[in-house]
């Protein structure tokens, strides 16, 4: 099933629960998803302090334990607003520490975020709608991510 959470408390219930459970990979092998939408905003409530603070190091938690877990976190976040919070022990530092993402219309300074460069031509345009670059361990690829639910209009 699928659980969206938006309140910072019930986000905080639902990654303590995960990260408590004593056998963490599922009986059937089955991986589970994470997905953590504008992970910068949740950070911002870290500078803040209080529950904001917990969430922030519970999320970093997921991120660093997901693997063994059998659960893929996926970080989304404003790439201008990750570099600013650099100084922030939370998911997109420990993204970064694992060295893997895909950077969306990547701009030369993205590549910090993950300790990969981003270069200046590639074969395969690594802009326009979808379009971006695969960094896995420093490495870096052209790809291209759908959405199910693009408007065929929009996307050219």
């Amino acid at each position: 099933g699928v659980t969206a959470v938006a309140d910072p408390a019930a986000a905080a219930a639902l990654l303590e629960e995960l990260l408590a459970d004593p056998t963490p990979a599922a009986a059937d092998d089955a991986w589970r998803v994470l997905l953590v939408d504008d992970v910068h905003e949740w950070e911002r409530g870290w500078e803040r302090g209080g529950d904001d603070r917990r969430l922030v190091e519970l999320l970093a938690r997921a991120v660093e334990e997901g693997p063994a877990r059998r659960v893929a976190v996926v970080v989304a976040a404003d790439a201008d607003e990750a570099r600013a919070r650099q100084h922030v022990a939370g998911a997109v530092a420990a993204a970064r520490r694992a060295r893997r993402a895909v950077l969306l219309a990547p701009e030369m300074a993205d590549g910090s975020l993950v300790g990969a460069t981003v270069p200046m031509h590639t074969h395969e345009p690594a802009t326009g709608v979808g379009r971006g670059l695969l960094v896995s361990a420093g490495g870096v690829r052209v790809v291209q991510v759908l959405s199910p639910t693009a408007d065929r209009e929009t996307v050219r």
